[in-house]
């Protein structure tokens, strides 16, 4: 084996451990420490992965957004995106502007914006949210949300 590909089988190898060990500690952390770390975030994806062997909390990548695992689910029958299957993922939100998503409407609990989270409204500024449990887009309730100058 050349010395380069085992170099590059080797950093692959801590970077998978890198990632189990973070989707391990996943449960635990807020949104802004899980978003902070979206690189060791694997991608949705349910035909590699079965999230029924999942552990409620688990993180996954989907069209640009981050979402937590709420509960386990068999996704060789649901095979549909987390933002359309809420029972099972809730939206993940960073109070660090710089890392801040394009907003996405909550439903039900799922993916509530809380005091200082951040967003991208639709006319492309940041916004934290002023109140917990805040499920409007900042141009439809101003009062909710503070502009963020970067």
């Amino acid at each position: 084996m050349e010395s380069k590909e085992y170099v590059l089988n080797k950093m692959r190898e801590v970077g998978l451990n890198s990632a189990t060990l973070f989707q391990e500690k996943a449960p635990e952390l807020d949104g802004t420490a899980i978003i902070d770390r979206e690189d060791d975030i694997p991608d949705f994806n349910p035909e590699l992965h079965q999230y029924l062997n999942w552990t409620k909390g688990q993180v996954v990548k989907d069209n640009g957004q981050v979402w937590q695992l709420l509960q386990p689910y068999d996704s060789t029958v649901y095979k549909d995106h987390p933002e359309n299957l809420r029972a099972q993922w809730s939206l993940c939100h960073t109070k660090n502007p710089l890392k801040a998503k394009p907003y996405v409407a909550p439903m039900g609990q799922s993916g509530m914006y809380m005091i200082d989270e951040c967003c991208i409204a639709s006319n492309g500024k940041v916004y934290k949210s002023k109140v917990d449990n805040n499920v409007w887009e900042p141009s439809g309730y101003p009062a909710g949300w503070e502009e963020v100058t970067l």
